[in-house]
């Protein structure tokens, strides 16, 4: 437990030069599986054939191009909105709401990395305390409560790899393998993190572990822990392939199945379940109206059993801001003090001039 690991670390000064590096988009996917093989389909346009990589690593599938755009003789671009940038996929927030953390895949091709990024909204600040040199689109970072503590998670012979460290000096001191942190408690001491088919709090100094919830034939998706540490949200995959989310109080032992409460799920997808500051509201992202929008379950404040129908916290229908139904466990939500953050796609298009010759 007091193994620790020196990891890359930039100060925001360096921020100015990240224009020196390729930036990615991540591309929407589909993947089919027939008698003949597994097929998978990569939405890249821009990308010719002889700029098309494929990387295989262990398990791990990499595709990889260079987008390349070929403007028409005589033709100049005058605005473009698309270009090689950044997205992002997992995210966490500060209960304040004031600090964001998050994790980008960026770098050349020959020099990929992933950088951690802290965002403190109350000076505008943005640094970033971590950089790693890995391929994998997130590490899964997560802020304490206070914004204190950072954790994160990476690929490692065996199995993943959880890290923790204060926010202001990253480096990392492993916390578990093979788990993965979902949450951290109230007080800073210990974590909620996901251990197979059991999500456990596990004390960060000495790594004692107390089983919180039993999950046995069902697959844990996502989790997010009450303020006051005393309810869990938690989404979950059924044997039937749908998923749907849950509450449950925080008891040792932990309650049986049958004390859950369910919030949605099922036919309708949900997830990114987040409890409001106060405990009488569960938060989610849904494709109840057949978008994917961020919704909300008024709850009684002492039983958490739900009151009354879902409203709608924030609609994502347009092209500025949307959620497309692909790889839907890549949107995620988070909710401070006072404010909703969550990702979202946009959609763009370039705008191109031609000089005209008057003369002809």
């Amino acid at each position: 437990m007091n193994d620790k690991r020196e990891m890359t670390t930039r100060q925001s000064t360096e921020m100015q030069d990240r224009d020196e590096s390729v930036q990615t988009i991540r591309p929407a996917v589909n993947i089919f599986e027939d008698a003949e093989g597994i097929t998978l389909q990569a939405d890249m346009p821009g990308v010719s054939r002889d700029r098309l990589q494929l990387k295989v690593d262990k398990d791990q599938l990499l595709v990889e191009g260079d987008v390349q755009f070929t403007m028409p003789e005589g033709m100049e671009a005058l605005y473009a909105d698309v270009r090689a940038t950044r997205y992002s996929r997992s995210f966490s927030l500060s209960r304040d709401g004031n600090r964001l953390v998050y994790s980008t895949y960026t770098g050349s091709r020959d020099n990929p990395r992933n950088e951690i990024r802290f965002l403190d909204r109350t000076t505008g600040s943005e640094t970033v305390p971590l950089t790693l040199p890995l391929v994998v689109l997130s590490v899964d970072p997560r802020l304490s409560g206070d914004g204190s503590l950072l954790s994160w998670r990476t690929p490692e012979d065996g199995g993943p790899v959880s890290w923790v460290a204060p926010t202001d000096d990253p480096a990392g001191r492993e916390l578990c393998r093979g788990c993965r942190v979902v949450d951290f408690f109230t007080d800073g001491s210990s974590v909620l993190a996901s251990s197979g088919n059991r999500l456990v709090r596990r004390v960060i100094d000495d790594g004692a572990e107390t089983t919180v919830l039993e999950l046995a034939d069902l697959v844990l998706l996502d989790a997010d822990l009450s303020r006051d540490d005393g309810w869990l949200a938690f989404q979950v995959g059924n044997p039937d392939g749908t998923v749907s989310v849950h509450l449950a109080p925080v008891e040792n032992p932990p309650v049986p199945r049958d004390r859950w409460i369910r919030i949605e799920g099922d036919a309708t997808w949900i997830g990114a379940a987040r409890w409001s500051a106060d405990g009488a509201t569960i938060y989610f992202i849904s494709e109840r109206d057949d978008f994917l929008c961020v919704w909300g379950q008024p709850l009684d404040p002492s039983t958490k059993v739900p009151v009354g129908e879902p409203f709608a916290a924030a609609h994502a229908h347009t092209s500025k801001m949307r959620m497309l139904p692909f790889a839907k466990h890549m949107w995620n939500l988070e909710v401070g003090a006072d404010r909703l953050v969550f990702n979202a796609g946009e959609f763009t298009g370039d705008v191109y001039t031609a000089m005209l010759d008057l003369d002809e």
